[in-house]
């Protein structure tokens, strides 16, 4: 998402990244190849023989920037730096068709894909009936699977603050002393049925979401959105630090 030009938080039209460095970041590796396309690969520095393998994306933690996360026959990832698309030429060939197909059988025997519905059809709960009326410790055993009382369903741990972007940020505040002070949103501000107070908006600007901000001293206070969001961009130089 940081290479991704969007218009969202004020960037217009620019990369989160190049808006923090200054600079147009470099997406050439992201153009070579698409995702699972046939590749020949070498390892050991490029000196090894190539190999057919399938491209599965770019190895973000290698030191090089070329390097990238290939599938080989053996169904275990590995990282490369020398990698080649196979061109289409080269795919109308028997010679390559023949290690596509050993490399696809090859593939499926490791991922016991044999073991995968063919007919696409979903399992029916009257496949199980009779087991379900006379089997007790089946049907406590399916009835588990499919509602685990003891595993917390997703709705009911969803919290909108812990997906808030204002709450826990730190900004400077000028209260009319010698120096701005420092302070920390601490809260999302609600009524007294539990909304929250204001309108948000994905302009920055138009969001009147009211937060509580507590300063170094304690002393805490309530704010706008906005308000917080033109104090943390004042708080930018010019060299955007």
């Amino acid at each position: 998402m940081q290479l991704t030009a969007t218009n969202a938080a004020g960037l217009r039209g620019q990369t989160p990244l190049g808006a923090l460095t200054g600079e147009t970041p470099d997406i050439s590796q992201y153009l070579d190849f698409g995702w699972y396309d046939w590749v020949w690969f070498k390892e050991n520095a490029g000196l090894d023989v190539p190999r057919l393998g399938r491209f599965l994306g770019i190895s973000e933690s290698a030191t090089i920037m070329t390097t990238y996360w290939i599938l080989p026959e053996s169904g275990i990832p590995v990282s490369a730096g020398t990698v080649q698309r196979v061109t289409h030429l080269e795919q109308q060939t028997d010679s390559f068709k023949e290690k596509c197909s050993a490399y696809t059988k090859k593939i499926a025997d490791t991922f016991k894909e044999d073991r995968l519905s063919k007919d696409a059809k979903m399992p029916s709960i009257s496949d199980w009936e009779d087991l379900l009326e006379e089997d007790d410790d089946f049907a406590a055993e399916f009835n588990q699977a499919f509602d685990n009382p003891d595993v917390p369903k997703e709705d009911d741990l969803f919290d909108p603050d812990t997906y808030d972007n204002y709450l826990n940020m730190e900004l400077t505040v000028d209260r009319g002393g010698e120096y701005p002070e420092f302070a920390r949103v601490t809260k999302h501000l609600k009524d007294h049925q539990g909304n929250p107070i204001g309108k948000s908006h994905d302009n920055f600007l138009m969001d009147t979401s009211m937060y509580e901000v507590e300063f170094a001293d304690g002393h805490k206070q309530a704010m706008a959105a906005n308000f917080i969001a033109q104090n943390m961009f004042a708080s930018v130089d010019e060299e955007e630090r």
